[in-house]
């Protein structure tokens, strides 16, 4: 069912300039999921959980290089690290049957993805665990000769003392320089959108950023890094 949905979406023609989207040079990368994980629903491991995932990635990466050989591959994990140093962090333990460093091994993916929210910190020193998180990351990634995208990264107001936009775009200033320090290949925020009205049937999404100071320490940033 999956592949079959690829196909479809590799097929489909682009209405504005009539070419596939396999062959759309608009398009960046494909991504194979949003945050994978192999785990049991109330998030317990599953016993060899990680080689699932690695073998159905190899499967499927190599599935859609096979119909495009245009575009970059991606993950799309969250960037889990498996360290046994670390095994009361469940970033660390390999406890979601996720390992980044064995994603950044599949041939055909082309770049690591990593994800960072404040909730994920564990601490209220956002600062370094951004620091932290985000070096792990590009480490890991020299490791394989692969670049390393923050994907995603975020934090909302009223939490982890973050009292308002002047302190999170702080926050997201300090994230980025360490992005720029760390030679990660890029960094996209979540999310820079309009806030959902009151009469939506969903909660709105704290993450969301308009114009603010969020946004100007964000633009200040692509100036600085270029095409990044």
């Amino acid at each position: 069912m999956y592949w079959q949905w690829v196909e479809q979406l590799l097929l489909r023609e682009n209405p504005l300039t009539h070419r596939t989207y396999a062959e759309e040079p608009a398009i960046l990368a494909w991504e194979l999921a949003n945050e994978p994980r192999c785990e049991n629903d109330d998030g317990s491991p599953i016993a060899d959980g990680e080689d699932v995932l690695v073998s159905w990635i190899w499967e499927m990466a190599t599935l859609i290089r096979s119909k495009d050989a245009q575009h970059l591959i991606a993950v799309g994990d969250e960037g889990f690290l498996h360290h046994k140093q670390m095994r009361r962090n469940h970033l660390y333990n390999g406890v979601h049957g996720a390992s980044y460093e064995r994603f950044l091994g599949v041939g055909p993916v082309d770049f690591g993805t990593f994800h960072m929210y404040a909730s994920m910190a564990g601490t209220s020193d956002l600062r370094t665990f951004g620091s932290t998180w985000i070096r792990d990351h590009v480490d890991a990634g020299a490791r394989a000769n692969k670049p390393a995208v923050l994907e995603e990264y975020g934090a909302r107001i009223g939490q982890n003392g973050l009292r308002n936009s002047d302190d999170r775009a702080a926050l997201y200033r300090d994230w980025l320089q360490e992005v720029s320090n760390s030679g990660a290949a890029g960094a996209l925020v979540w999310m820079i959108g309009l806030p959902k009205s009151p009469d939506q049937p969903f909660d709105p999404d704290e993450y969301v950023i308009g114009p603010g100071p969020e946004a100007d320490a964000i633009r200040h940033f692509a100036t600085q890094s270029g095409p990044t």
